[in-house]
């Protein structure tokens, strides 16, 4: 006779370890405008109805958990008057026999009751995200410090991630021969969107390149719905990197007409940084700004002595009064090229 031994459950990990892990994460949130990716202009149009429907869903099942929430705990202070159940434990238990389940799966269920054409990965959402927010805030509103939140129409549309959902890259060709590659994000309702990253200033196509290939996790996101526009609110999370910097090594920077910033280090590295025609853009930007702020500031209202009448000039004059003083005239066309400049000592291990 064959016995079969189950195998040991997995351990539940402590709250501690949960908040270790996620502390050895970066979490980080990126807005990526979506297009619907439907042919068919009529069936184009009923999906983003769709969506309106659910925004507008979504900003209901919101206040309704806080409702939700606020009679929990009405009920809550009424038990702990009766005798018997002086402790919290004792409560809670006497909440989840009346629910016949916990606060926050009543809370679910309720949204499930009122809105189920809601896909169930927003409900979840929904229901975790007040319920959590309540929980936090609770401390500060018992002590008259804020009050309880309400949730406005035309907010985000939270979604739980499963497992299986992730960006696409989808290369088509169209009848000229030329080929176009899209990231397409397949979502519920039979709803495909389409990433348009713009000029990406942010590197957001990087950072969705690094979810598809499991670099980076999907995590719980939004969608947003505003002017007219949607966009995803991506967040991400990623293992954190040390810098592992060299405190042996030493940079120097050298300015220039022709180059804006160039970079050298005692090991024999050198790097441009900058280039001529975007420090005398930048420059000639800033110089016309300036003289514009001057003129405006003729007919600014005074009153209060030369601080007030020349408040705003003094955001644009530092670094051309900076300049002139040190002889060095093109120190306000060297704005936005710091940035680059900590990231190539990061990049080469510069302490």
């Amino acid at each position: 006779m064959e016995t079969t031994i189950a195998p040991p459950k997995a351990k539940k990990p402590s709250k501690k370890e949960v908040q270790q892990k996620l502390g050895n994460l970066v979490t980080i949130t990126r807005k990526i405008e979506l297009l619907v990716r439907e042919p068919d202009k009529k069936k184009m149009n009923e999906k983003y109805q769709l969506l309106y429907d659910m925004a507008f869903q979504s900003f209901q099942a919101h206040n309704l958990v806080v409702s939700d929430q606020i009679n929990t705990f009405i009920l809550r202070n009424k038990i702990k008057t009766l005798p018997g159940y002086e402790t919290n434990a004792k409560v809670s238990e006497a909440i989840k026999e009346l629910y016949q389940t916990s606060p926050g799966n009543q809370s679910y269920r309720e949204i499930s009751e009122k809105f189920p054409a809601l896909p169930s990965q927003v409900r979840t959402s929904i229901a975790n995200k007040v319920t959590s927010k309540w929980s936090n805030d609770m401390k500060e509103v018992l002590k008259g410090n804020k009050t309880y939140s309400n949730y406005r129409r035309g907010g985000p549309i939270p979604f739980n991630v499963s497992g299986k959902m992730n960006f696409e890259i989808i290369n088509s060709t169209d009848p000229d021969g030329k080929t176009t590659t899209d990231y397409v994000l397949p979502w519920f309702r039979g709803i495909d969107f389409t990433l348009r990253f713009g000029k990406d200033r942010s590197g957001n196509q990087i950072i969705v390149d690094r979810v598809i290939s499991g670099e980076y996790k999907f995590s719980d996101s939004e969608i947003q719905i505003a002017d007219n526009k949607i966009f995803l609110l991506l967040t991400t999370r990623f293992p954190k990197t040390k810098l592992g910097l060299d405190y042996d090594k030493i940079a120097a920077t050298n300015l220039g007409m022709n180059c804006p910033i160039f970079l050298t280090t005692n090991t024999g590295e050198a790097m441009a940084i900058g280039s001529k025609e975007e420090f005398w853009q930048v420059r000639t930007q800033l110089q016309a700004r300036y003289k514009r702020l001057q003129e405006a500031l003729a007919n600014a209202r005074g009153g209060h002595g030369r601080t007030r009448k020349l408040k705003a000039l003094e955001h644009l004059r530092d670094p051309v009064v900076l300049g002139r003083c040190v002889g060095v005239e093109h120190l306000d066309g060297l704005v936005g090229l710091s940035i680059e400049l900590v990231s190539r000592f990061d990049r080469h291990h510069v302490a």
